[in-house]
């Protein structure tokens, strides 16, 4: 299930990110609405974690193929846009939608963002003259970093927390990222 939907979305996503990135546009309107967007996806996910029961709906379903590519098409071009690896807005649609459980996907989610991520650093770096990197630098302590914690919530995530506290989670991220769009 998850294959059959991370491969035909990274396959689409990835050429829409580095398009993205490499878009030279004034992008405050378009980061505005994604904040605004972003801002009412963190309020009903929060109001559903309050008024739902977990594990609640059980009636899941993978788009179909034209979806998923028209979905990472229009996701990776985000992430170029804005900078993002893309799962503050997948995950959202995914959940919201009903394409997979919670915590598949979160799974995917990760490993969406990892990838788009990867990508928007090598397009940013490549603009902007790829043989100055430092490799000593911020950069990979950073990653360093940011694994440890990935692995780490994803395995309290599966483990530890219940659908709706992870809702909830998904509220407050939101919430954070659309902060940053809007006033970053």
């Amino acid at each position: 299930m998850l294959v059959n939907f991370l491969i035909p979305i990274l396959f689409v996503s990835i050429p829409s990110t580095i398009f993205g990135g490499n878009l030279n546009i004034n992008d405050g309107l378009l980061r505005y609405f994604l904040s605004l967007v972003l801002f009412l996806s963190g309020i009903r996910f929060l109001i559903t974690s309050l008024i739902m029961n977990n594990n609640l709906i059980n009636n899941y379903k993978l788009p179909s193929k034209t979806t998923i590519f028209f979905t990472g098409s229009i996701l990776g071009l985000l992430s170029g846009i804005t900078g993002t690896g893309g799962g503050i807005f997948l995950t959202p649609l995914s959940i919201l939608l009903k394409w997979m459980p919670l915590k598949t996907t979160a799974a995917a989610s990760s490993v969406f963002i990892f990838f788009n991520s990867l990508v928007g650093i090598i397009t940013w770096q490549t603009i902007n003259n790829f043989s100055k990197i430092n490799f000593t630098s911020n950069l990979f302590l950073h990653l360093i970093i940011v694994l440890f914690f990935a692995f780490y919530g994803s395995s309290l995530g599966s483990r530890t927390f219940d659908d709706n506290f992870i809702r909830k989670i998904i509220a407050f991220i939101l919430f954070l990222a659309s902060f940053k769009l809007a006033f970053a």
